[in-house]
């Protein structure tokens, strides 16, 4: 299971230095030499999206977890009491 859970953020973190890439040469480029990547800016948001949507799964599971795990707190104060 860690195998997978590496593999998963290696993916991730290979995304994020996509987008620091692009827009980093993307600003190089055109601050110093007057040149742009053919649609770097297409390119950029279709990378965010995809990390959007990359971090945007553990949410639900996040916020039920909590739930359950608050919740289980309050009964346990409850039952001692």
């Amino acid at each position: 299971m860690d195998r997978i859970i590496d593999t998963i953020e290696a993916i991730a973190a290979m995304f994020v230095g996509l987008v620091a890439a692009d827009i980093f040469l993307s600003v190089l480029l055109r601050r110093f030499f007057s040149v742009q990547i053919p649609d770097s800016y297409d390119f950029g948001r279709m990378l965010l999206g995809i990390l959007i949507f990359w971090g945007s799964p553990p949410l639900p599971t996040a916020v039920a977890t909590s739930r359950s795990i608050s919740s289980g707190r309050r009964s346990a104060r409850a039952g001692s009491g």
